[in-house]
């Protein structure tokens, strides 16, 4: 039987610049890659820490992060917000 990886807590905001937010969440044990979706992005990252660059300045963003299984199974999602900073 398949099981989907399951993100135990919460995301955290490590950093910001004016058009970059970086992001750092709990680890899954058997995840494969994360995926990250939420305004205009849809990007995958095999570690649960991603910078999201190409942003507009001063403006407030949040995403959603799913752990992948090899499987193709999805966890539980977890939500990124924050805001970056001005020019």
């Amino acid at each position: 039987m398949f099981a989907a990886p399951g993100i135990a807590g919460a995301c955290d905001f490590v950093t910001s610049t004016n058009r970059s937010l970086t992001f750092r969440w709990p680890s899954a044990m058997s995840a494969t890659f994360y995926r990250l979706v939420g305004d205009g992005v849809d990007e995958t990252n095999d570690t649960n820490i991603i910078t999201v660059t190409d942003l507009t300045p001063g403006s407030r963003y949040s995403f959603t992060v799913w752990a992948v299984g090899s499987d193709g199974l999805a966890s539980n999602n977890v939500t990124c917000t924050n805001s970056t900073g001005l020019l």
